[in-house]
Order: structure tokens, then sequence, then C-alpha cells
């Protein structure tokens, strides 16, 4: 079979892989779930495969189908990018990444990237997550923070998560050896207290209050605490770069930095990693990250 599928056809194979659901890929497309049902019948009628297997909660791809859907959706992103290149239009990457990463480590530095490539348009969705469908939504790439990435998609380690004990200057004055943070009250993000335990293991200290101190919902609620000498906190310097530049924030003991075993994974198909856009914009993550990456001293 030489003769290509009909392409409104194709492009509904796609939105409805997407959905899982016929009603819903309608909704997007603007037609009756009657006609979305045709042209996935047309389609499966051309090719002479099923593509779908019709279940009691939805729909969900044969082999056939997942072998289509990336080709697919690959043919009409370009096809897409193409017109916009011709349009004069900036290419446009939808982005989603983790809200703390988004506040702290990227929208600071997305100036210098849009400065840098001024035809690539950024727009974020910063929610969390924890597992990546590029197959049914609508982003180009995501910074995921994991263990692991998914080994379906494409995934590049940006910065690993080693936690570290920070502080006011005031409270650093008082910390001339690890053994001394026992007279300190650690600082906890949220009730979880294994962040704490596993640092203290690791650093050989023995602290006598570790559930004592005090206890902070957000990020930026610990950081005031910490810069008001209220404690030390244990955190990733990478969230914390401008307080650390800046002098708010000390690091009292930069060598005894915990390796947590996760890390930021920037994620996108494996059949789009090498589009232009989505290369510009991991590169220069990964150069951002290495260079704003606080450095320990030994």
């Amino acid at each position: 079979m030489n003769r290509l599928p009909p392409l409104d056809a194709l492009h509904c194979f796609v939105v409805v892989a997407r959905e899982g659901n016929m009603s819903r890929a309608a909704e997007r497309l603007f037609i009756t779930q009657s006609a979305v049902s045709r042209q996935i019948r047309q389609l499966e009628n051309h090719l002479g495969l099923a593509l779908f297997v019709r279940e009691p909660r939805g729909l969900s791809l044969t082999l056939e189908g997942r072998t289509l859907l990336p080709a697919a959706e690959a043919a009409f992103d370009g096809l897409a990018r193409a017109v916009e290149a011709l349009a004069g239009r900036p290419a446009e990457l939808q982005l989603k990444l983790p809200p703390l990463f988004a506040l702290r480590c990227f929208l600071p530095r997305l100036g210098e990237f849009q400065a840098r490539h001024p035809d690539i348009e950024v727009r974020m969705n910063a929610v969390p997550f924890q597992r990546i469908h590029f197959e049914r939504e609508d982003f180009d790439a995501a910074i995921l923070y994991a263990r692991t990435p998914p080994p379906e998609v494409y995934a590049e380690a940006l910065a690993s998560e080693r936690l570290t004990v920070v502080c006011s200057p005031a409270t650093a004055a008082r910390l001339e050896r690890p053994a001394d943070l026992a007279l300190q009250p650690l600082i906890r993000l949220g009730a979880d207290l294994g962040p704490w335990t596993a640092w203290l293991t690791a650093a050989g200290i023995n602290h006598p209050a570790v559930q004592t101190g005090p206890e902070r919902a957000q990020l930026e609620g610990a950081i005031d605490a910490a810069s008001q000498g209220l404690g030390v906190l244990l955190t990733d310097p990478l969230l914390i770069a401008g307080e650390l530049a800046s002098g708010r924030l000390l690091e009292p003991f930069p060598t005894l930095r915990l390796d947590s075993g996760f890390a930021y994974w920037f994620c996108c198909p494996r059949t789009r990693r090498d589009e232009r856009p989505l290369a510009a914009l991991r590169q220069w993550l990964r150069e951002s990250m290495a260079m704003s990456m606080p450095q320990s001293a030994g």
C-alpha cells in the first residue's frame, strides 16, 4: 500500500489516542462523536488494521496503534512548526515543570534563554506531577523530579539533588564543627523526618531533638526561619542559589552534601529530541544548571 491515509482521519486518530475517549476527542475537534467514530473506522479500513481496543472505560491503543502514534504526532507537529515558521511566528514550546523548580531555578533565568533565542517562546505549566504522558497531554517537554525517568521518553539529567545544611551568618559563626549542630534546632519542611535522619546519620551526628524544631509547610517559610536564626535548614543548594550568593544564608559544612538519589530530568518524546527548539532549550538548561550550581568546597 503506497497511498497515504486521509489527513483528517489521521488527525482524528491522534486526538482520540491522546484523549483515550471519543466523546472528549469530539469536543476537542468540534465535531460529533459519530463523526469521530466514522473517521477512525475509515482509517482502520484504509490500513487494514485495528488501531484501538474498545474497553468499558474507554479506548486503548493496539500494538499497531502505538507504532503509528509517534510518527503521526511528529508529522502533524512538524507541519504546524513549518507553517508557523513560514508565517514568521516564533516557535512555541509548552514546558511542564515542578512549581518549586519553576519559581526558584527556571523563571529567574528564563530571560537569558529568551535573549539568546528570541525566536523560541516558552510557555510554562508549573504543576506538581509524577508521571509524564506526552501521548495524552499537550506539552512538548517536561522537567521531572524523580529518581529515574520513565524508559519510554528521552531523558537527560540536569542536576542531582544534594542536601546540605544552611543557616544565618550569626548561626554559622557558632558552628565550628558538624557536632555543634546537635545544639541547634532543626527546621523541617513538613512532618517528614527522613531527609534530616539520613543526613545526620551520614554525618555521624546524634541529635537529641530531631522532632522538636520549627516546622514549615513551604520552602519560603523555612528559608525565612533559617535566615532569622531560628534553626538550621536542610535543603538543596540549587533551590537557594540566590540566598547563598547574597550571603543571606551560609553553608557551614559544604563538604557534607548528601546525594538524595533524586534528580531533575529534562524529558521529551524520543522522536523529537533533535528538533531545534527542544535541542536549544535542553542545551541552555544544561549550561545554566552547571553554571548556577553552588560548588561544594570538597
